[in-house]
């Protein structure tokens, strides 16, 4: 009897820093860069959502719960990386997975063509100027009962017609939110009250 071929090993996880793209999602010029290591063994590594590849043109963006790199380890997507659509000409939508909790300083800075963005329901923070400059965009949806903290700037430039829409258990949340993110540089924008448990 001839003797097995050992089974080709699993790439090693992949180290903090690295660049991993979703191989899971065809077509996806999305890239990801990795912040907490997988321990293997079906442990989830965490990754931020670092944009799309210079030559990307999508229009629509929809950043994942999960991804899974080249290594074969599912990544958690938890963060928007610092700058990760700043200057972006052609992204008009950006749906934000669930489970983010933190949207990085200038994440969608100047991105000229950003009409809707919908902040997914586990935002805790929003960095600084994460929106500033952003002046098409004119759909912004928050959920205000996890919504921790607004950076400076976060929201200037925003257009006076813009509608932000934030979901909150009760008034007092959905009020406490609205001052935060007027601070941050949105004044004469429309605020709307979603209620949601």
């Amino acid at each position: 009897a001839t003797p097995e071929a050992p089974a080709p090993a699993a790439p090693a996880p992949a180290e903090v820093g690295a660049t991993v793209t979703d191989t899971a999602a065809s077509g996806s010029t999305a890239t990801y860069t990795v912040t907490d290591k997988s321990t293997g063994a079906g442990d989830t590594g965490e990754v931020a959502y670092a944009g799309e590849a210079s030559d990307s043109k999508a229009t629509s963006v929809v950043i994942p719960d999960t991804i899974t790199g080249a290594d074969g380890v599912v990544y958690e997507v938890t963060k928007i990386a610092d700058n990760a659509l700043k200057n972006n000409k052609t992204v008009k939508s950006v749906t934000v997975g669930n489970n983010i909790i933190e949207i990085g300083s200038g994440a969608f800075q100047n991105a000229k063509s950003l009409t809707k963005i919908d902040l997914g329901n586990n935002v805790t923070t929003i960095g600084k100027n994460a929106l500033k400059g952003a002046k098409k965009l004119k759909d912004i949806k928050v959920n205000g009962n996890k919504l921790k903290k607004v950076g400076k700037g976060a929201f200037n430039g925003i257009k006076k017609n813009a509608k932000i829409t934030i979901k909150a258990k009760d008034k007092k949340t959905y009020n406490k939110v609205v001052k935060m993110i007027k601070k941050s540089g949105a004044k004469k924008v429309k605020y709307k009250f979603k209620k949601k448990k």
